[in-house]
């Protein structure tokens, strides 16, 4: 089960199940369920065992789903200020 101090303060942008207050909806995106109060993504039901870094990742990528992300916003959201230096292109 992925957790981490930093996951949690990025986390934010899911709208909430009741339109504010409480707890905030989970984000589904076919068969993938990422339930950012308690940290946890599961796939068909299975739960992945996920680093806090891949679980930020997924949860951006999912997040934007059907959009395209510049590498520059997915390093600020993910990273944050901790990335320091070029990104590679390949």
């Amino acid at each position: 089960m992925a957790r981490g101090r930093e996951s949690e303060r990025k986390g934010g942008d899911e709208e909430r199940a009741d339109g504010g207050a409480g707890e905030r909806a989970p984000l589904v995106a076919g068969d993938l369920r990422i339930d950012a109060e308690a940290h946890t993504i599961t796939l068909r039901g299975t739960l992945l065992d996920l680093t806090p870094r891949q679980f930020d990742l997924l949860h951006a990528l999912t997040f934007e789903a059907g959009r395209v992300v510049s590498m520059e916003k997915l390093l600020a959201r993910v990273w944050g200020a901790e990335f320091e230096g070029e990104p590679r292109h390949s």
